[in-house]
């Protein structure tokens, strides 16, 4: 607030406090991959406001079959941050993820930075979500198909008595099988 003082009175002027403005841009990923892949996801956020508040806050990273955030959408991550961001800055991140083992399609992928909204902005929380311009196209990852196709027991056995058993498994599935 601040007074005004003129011929005909006092005038209280209000002007509108700036704040802090996270802004998420330039979110990219790959333009393909299979699923259960890892993939590298990148993003900017600027702060066009004044200094952020020494406090933390988190990025979050979600994975979208549409071009809209909603509660449908499947969380890949989050990315805490520990440091103010000064007026006019702005900080380069990127993570890695893991894709669903189970979903294909075309995917978008979303930052929300400050999701929890620990940074007060007023009314500018809206652009704080920023996406991939096109989607990532995901194929399902060939998956190993296990069976045991042999098993050779001992004919006869008795109580408590030690015996060998063996088996034989093919994969018959187009993906590898791996073991720990």
């Amino acid at each position: 607030f601040a007074t005004e003082v003129t011929d005909s009175g006092i005038n209280l002027v209000t002007r509108a406090r700036e704040l802090p403005d996270l802004q998420t841009i330039n979110v990219s990923a790959p333009a393909a991959a299979q699923s259960g892949d890892y993939i590298v996801v990148y993003w900017d956020v600027r702060n066009p406001g004044p200094d952020t508040p020494n406090t933390s806050w988190s990025d979050r990273i979600v994975l979208s079959s549409d071009d809209r955030l909603d509660a449908g959408d499947r969380e890949l991550g989050r990315v805490v941050h520990d440091e103010a961001l000064p007026k006019g800055e702005m900080y380069r991140e990127a993570g890695v993820y893991t894709l669903p083992i189970d979903d294909a399609g075309d995917f978008y992928v979303f930052v929300t930075a400050d999701s929890g909204y620990e940074v007060f902005e007023g009314l500018s929380e809206a652009n704080n979500i920023g996406r991939t311009a096109a989607p990532i196209h995901v194929t399902l990852r060939p998956v190993p198909n296990l069976r045991v196709t042999q098993i050779d027991l001992p004919a006869q056995v008795q109580p408590e008595q030690r015996v060998r058993i063996s088996w034989k498994v093919e994969n018959s599935g187009a993906g590898n099988a791996i073991g720990p």
